[in-house]
């Protein structure tokens, strides 16, 4: 039968290493439908090429006219930027917004709803996107949010599996967070097959969505655990029927037969052989575990930021979400956050009219943005994973600040060749920020509520992420689409984020001296 048959295959893959096939498998859905709203620049592009929006630059009005202008591509203009912009900033919003209701379902419901309810939400953004059109269906803004609300439940039900590497944790969370990020070339192929073979969007998108649905099948039915792995856990495969979850559920629908339902009617217990298979069915609940005794936050001193995956998080004994919310080592961090993660959302949205400054035709460097953004993001991924095993988290988190001001100098620079650089340094400040933020999270506060204190902190950077639009609208009518005071304001920021690692680091000395004595 197919439990028997099941069970087999579990055997032979245990003694296979299945832990690795199944981290490959979630790699290649995180990377085919988590982070596809950061292949925002190569759908723009394509949305140009369509004439998505261009009823707004020949309406008519003079401001319409005034601002046309003709590019590779078609004709734009300041309202359809604006417009499309503001497309790119609700949907963004509702990826890093959803972070924390996702991250929450995600500890509560266990990865394998998880999935299925991300994956389902996003299969629906991918339909809608098939049938968008600016003039007949727009529903390109909900097509996105759904897009990037799923994206972010694909995105969190990925970390437990950091679980079953126990002295690389670090490296398989940077690599969930670089191949999240690098999702976005997906956009950049239906791009290409666009520019190239004529494929449509809709026949692209189409072929995605079938894949989609496959990988959502496959995971929920049989690979995914309905708990997360626990630390040193072996991986194994678990079809959906063969879990006591599942057999429970058939038992109850079992017991349902015409003399229970009389007996339910007339307020009378079960009994009877069905009910008592039911009882066989019932999973005991363990009552918790005794938790070893932790270190109050002085006496920990310096090791409370910089613990390394080896060492025990230190404020896992605060069981209430409220009082980690509170906590002074995790109001720092979500303001380290906001400060260092605001140049995401503002370039991922601006590249190609920092691009418009040097050059008309943009097609070419927003593929090689989309190339070598992504790309160095992957390759240099695991380098950051390393930094934080060995190193902690405190002076990743300051080499993130450095890179980010860097990234600002770059930007700032009139040469067009030199963006490719910038491309680079964007796209490993971006994968890094991710790496790192998630790091500090689980070695401060562990895996309990993991996805609710990652998700509140992106949550906040997605509230001030929403002054995007109108900067932008600012920076087109009246700067002539300069981005220079921006880029220097954002960089500014990314170093006042440094004096914040700065105090955190006094704080934490101040503390293990004072309570020595």
């Amino acid at each position: 039968n197919k439990v028997g048959m099941w069970q087999w295959v579990s055997q032979v893959s245990a003694q296979l290493q299945v832990r690795h096939a199944v981290l490959l498998f979630w790699c290649v859905q995180e990377f085919c439908m988590a982070g596809l709203m950061f292949g925002w620049p190569s759908l723009i592009s394509m949305l140009k090429r369509e004439g998505q929006y261009s009823e707004l630059c020949d309406d008519g009005s003079a401001e319409a006219a005034g601002s046309a202008v003709s590019v590779a591509g078609g004709v734009v203009c300041e309202r359809q930027e604006v417009r499309l912009n503001l497309v790119f900033t609700l949907s963004f919003f509702a990826n890093s917004a959803s972070n924390f209701v996702m991250g929450c379902f995600a500890d509560i419901a266990g990865p394998k709803l998880g999935n299925l309810f991300g994956g389902f939400i996003e299969l629906v953004g991918l339909v809608l996107l098939i049938f968008s059109n600016s003039t007949t269906f727009d529903a390109f803004i909900p097509a996105l949010c759904c897009i990037g609300f799923g994206g972010a439940s694909l995105y969190y039900n990925n970390f437990h599996l950091s679980n079953l590497y126990v002295k690389t944790r670090s490296t398989i969370i940077s690599a969930f967070s670089g191949l999240f990020v690098i999702s976005g070339l997906v956009f950049l192929a239906l791009d290409i097959l666009y520019v190239q073979f004529g494929i449509t969007r809709a026949v692209s998108l189409s072929v995605l969505t079938a894949i989609s649905i496959f990988m959502v099948a496959t995971n929920v039915i049989f690979i995914s655990p309905c708990r997360p792995y626990e630390l040193g856990a072996p991986a194994k495969l678990e079809p959906v029927w063969s879990t006591p979850q599942f057999k429970q559920f058939v038992g109850r629908i079992a017991t349902l037969s015409a003399p229970s339902f009389r007996r339910l009617a007339e307020g009378q217990p079960e009994s009877g052989t069905a009910a008592e298979q039911e009882t066989q069915l019932e999973i005991p609940l363990e009552g918790p575990k005794a938790s070893p005794p932790l270190p109050n936050e002085g006496e920990c001193g310096e090791k409370c930021v910089t613990a390394t995956s080896e060492e025990v998080p230190h404020h896992t004994g605060v069981r209430s979400f409220l009082k980690r919310f509170i906590h002074p080592d995790y109001v720092i961090g979500v303001f380290w956050l906001c400060l260092s993660a605001i140049f995401i959302s503002y370039y991922v949205g601006t590249v190609q009219l920092h691009l418009l400054q040097l050059t008309d035709d943009t097609s070419l460097y927003v593929q090689l943005y989309m190339i070598f953004s992504n790309c160095a993001g992957l390759v240099l991924t695991p380098l950051m994973g390393i930094l934080l095993d060995k190193c902690g988290c405190l002076l990743s988190m300051a080499v993130v600040n450095i890179a980010v001001a860097a990234w600002a100098v770059l930007a700032c620079i009139p040469v067009l060749p030199l963006q490719v650089v910038t491309f680079v340094v964007f796209g490993v400040d971006r994968v890094c920020i991710g790496a790192v933020w998630a790091a500090y999270v689980r070695t401060v506060f562990g895996m309990k509520a993991f996805g609710q204190l990652c998700g509140v902190g992106w949550f906040c950077t997605a509230i001030i992420a929403q002054i995007q639009t109108p900067l932008v609208k600012l920076l087109l009518r009246y700067n002539k689409g300069n981005f220079l005071p921006a880029d220097l304001t954002v960089g500014g920021v990314s170093l006042v984020a440094l004096a914040v690692l700065v105090w955190m680091k006094i704080r934490q000395r101040r503390v293990g001296r004072a309570n020595q004595k």
